[in-house]
């Protein structure tokens, strides 16, 4: 499983032996409150995590953790189970205390610490199974970590890594593939609502218009434009709704600044479009309405009537007379 890293710029010294300041201690993590927005983490657009309260409860006395500077297994400070590196968890997070060496290493860092060089500090972990959930929130997709497996924590020189949030986006597109697996259901029958590629390039560049030039679509439309961009499943209510829409605005295609080369473009009008999947959009749920109305077609064809009985001869068995009928059914048939 891949290790991934987070970032707190709560990395302090503490006066341990006299004025040596030889342990540093510092919040490796901090847990999400809903009045912080500090306190969660970015993954992409419209994709945050929450570290929850306890997460760290089990891996503290758990995990072999090491303390690193750089996340570097050359550059250890510390270790939690000789006892030089100390984790807790209190309300605020995960708080560690090291036990700095006597290398060269650790003296340069405790003086670029002590003149605020490096501030910042973090902690590399995997996830168990059942260690985190997803779900929505409005316009957003929320990942909650509930436990983790520990391996390092430590100051940081720079609170950017790239690679850490790799595995989170593969996880959260694991989320949505399982959940687009579910497909939508009419009248007990599966129909495919999955956004298409071209739908997503449309709506990934109706949100980048919007946000350039302020202009087009309602928050409804950007709300749609987010759930196909993120390939959320749309339920068959949804898909209604875009064909509304369609069907409503395309006169807004005679517009000035719908085309391309034209003035003003894009328009408000061609920015709304794009928001709700664009002509790949208006395809889809022309498509999807289609098998809805397949679906309708057949729940509504009337039930064959049942095959009368045969009349009763007296003296010849009931099961006789229906087994002489339909050889005769057979033979006419032939």
């Amino acid at each position: 499983m891949s290790i991934e890293r987070r970032f707190t710029a709560a990395c302090e010294l503490r006066n341990a032996d006299g004025d040596d300041q030889k342990t540093i201690t510092g919040y490796a993590a901090v847990y999400h409150r809903a009045d912080d927005d500090g306190t969660e983490y970015s993954l992409g657009a419209g994709i945050v995590e929450h570290i929850m309260p306890g997460a760290f409860d089990d891996a503290i006395g758990r995990d072999d953790v090491r303390a690193l500077f750089n996340h570097d297994p050359d550059h250890v400070l510390g270790r939690n189970k000789s006892g030089t590196l100390r984790l807790t968890a209190d309300a605020r997070g995960l708080r560690y205390e090291v036990d700095m060496p006597d290398t060269q290493l650790a003296r340069d860092l405790r003086e670029s610490i002590r003149r605020g060089d490096i501030s910042g500090s973090s902690f590399a972990f995997t996830i168990p199974d059942g260690g985190q959930e997803w779900r929505e929130d409005g316009d957003r997709v929320v990942r909650e970590i509930r436990a983790v497996t520990l391996h390092d924590v430590g100051p940081v020189t720079y609170p950017a890594y790239e690679s850490s949030t790799t595995h989170a986006r593969a996880c959260y597109t694991k989320w949505c593939e399982d959940r687009n697996a579910e497909r939508a259901t009419y009248k007990g029958e599966e129909i495919d609502t999955t956004p298409t590629d071209a739908m997503v390039e449309e709506a990934e560049r109706g949100l980048a218009w919007r946000a350039e030039y302020g202009r087009g679509g309602t928050e409804v439309g950007v709300a749609r434009a987010r759930d196909i961009a993120n390939r959320r499943n749309l339920s068959i209510d949804t898909v209604q709704r875009m064909a509304s829409y369609f069907a409503r605005h395309e006169v807004d295609k005679d517009a000035e600044g719908f085309a391309a080369g034209e003035d003003g473009y894009p328009s408000a009008g061609r920015i709304a479009w794009a928001l709700w999947g664009g002509d790949a959009g208006a395809a889809f749920a022309r498509r999807v309405l289609a098998s809805v109305a397949a679906i309708d077609e057949r729940s509504e064809a009337p039930e064959p009537e049942p095959e009368p009985e045969p009349e009763p001869v007296p003296g010849i068995p009931a099961d006789v007379i229906i087994a002489t009928a339909r050889l005769r059914e057979i033979d006419a048939a032939e």
